[in-house]
């Protein structure tokens, strides 16, 4: 039994990273999507929104997953 649980935080574990792997990767994409507009500030703006948005959704399941 121990053996299951401990290999299933593992499992969690790996999930997690892939997760912020995929994150990045969508945030990189939202960065080249809006980096066409002329305003930089603007830019700066919307991808700390998206980033804060995303990582309240990850700490979210994260939470979940604990409790």
């Amino acid at each position: 039994v121990f053996l299951f649980v401990e290999s299933s935080f593992c499992l969690s574990q790996v999930i997690f990273v892939l997760k912020i792997y995929i994150l990045w990767g969508k945030v990189f994409d939202l960065w080249l999507k809006y980096s066409k507009f002329k305003s930089n500030h603007m830019i700066l703006i919307l991808y700390l929104n998206e980033i804060k948005h995303k990582f309240k959704k990850i700490w979210g399941l994260v939470d979940s997953v604990i409790s």
